[in-house]
């Protein structure tokens, strides 16, 4: 699959977990991912695959309504995919983290390594 349509897939599989808690959906979302795999989220903060699967396994169906867009995609190298990440929340999400002036819209830009046809490293920075 090239890799800007892996981009596409695994967000909509996160969309499927976190809205729906689709089971396969988090197996594909899992599997897409290298198990030395390390993510810098939106606070600085590191966390390896390890760290991914269990939040996930604890968060199936936390953000019902939940819908997540993936924009401006582009490669800057073969193995590095980097895009414009949307999750837009409903209005009746208190925990939904994003920008009251927003409109329920949490954004960042998202640059994605790839090894073998997996995600080894992410890097997530927030745009406020």
């Amino acid at each position: 699959m090239p890799p800007e349509d892996l981009v596409v897939a695994l967000h909509d599989d996160l969309q499927r977990w976190l809205a729906d808690a689709d089971q396969a959906a988090l197996q594909r979302f899992l599997n897409a991912h290298h198990p030395a795999m390390r993510l810098i989220d939106t606070s600085g903060r590191r966390h390896c695959f390890d760290d991914l699967a269990r939040a996930l396994a604890a968060s199936g169906g936390s953000r019902p309504g939940l819908h997540i867009t993936i924009d401006d995609v582009h490669r800057p190298a073969a193995n590095v995919v980097a895009f414009m990440e949307s999750h837009h929340h409903p209005a009746s999400d208190p925990d939904s983290h994003s920008d009251p002036d927003s409109g329920g819209q949490q954004r960042r830009w998202t640059t994605m390594v790839l090894t073998d046809g997996k995600v080894i490293a992410v890097q997530e920075t927030q745009i406020r």
